[in-house]
């Protein structure tokens, strides 16, 4: 089974969920990525490191791009935020994939409670993909 998380630019959300995951899950069967639906160029800041080191989270800080060939290789992808899944394009809705979408909020500002409450949203998503798996 393969699971990929998309996010926005893939700095934060997606590389947390795919963290989390690696971390909890057991199932050396399960692959895990995560890639954004938009290549933003810049890694992530301090503060999004601070929060996930303070979480005990080891991300990888260089974005992916989500391609085509990522999106065909993955049997589910899971988007971090509801506004991800609206820019998902029809021919991505129709292509036959498993499609999740988490409503997570995203953030409102860099305040490290709101990265925080992002990180632990995610984490009880994750949590509860990991029993399902």
């Amino acid at each position: 089974m393969k699971i990929l998380f998309v996010d926005e630019t893939n700095r934060f959300q997606s590389k947390v969920a795919e963290a989390i995951f690696n971390k909890m899950n057991s199932n050396n069967k399960i692959i895990v990525k995560s890639a954004g639906l938009h290549y933003g160029g810049y890694y992530l800041d301090k503060k999004m490191l601070k929060a996930c080191e303070e979480m005990r989270i080891k991300i990888d800080t260089r974005p992916v791009k989500l391609t085509k060939e990522m999106w065909n290789a993955f049997d589910f992808i899971i988007t971090t935020s509801e506004s991800v899944k609206l820019e998902l394009t029809q021919e991505d809705k129709e292509s036959g994939k498993t499609l999740i979408s988490w409503d997570i909020e995203e953030l409102n500002g860099n305040s490290q409670e709101d990265m925080n409450k992002v990180i632990r949203a995610i984490a009880g998503k994750v949590r509860e993909l990991v029993n399902v798996v």
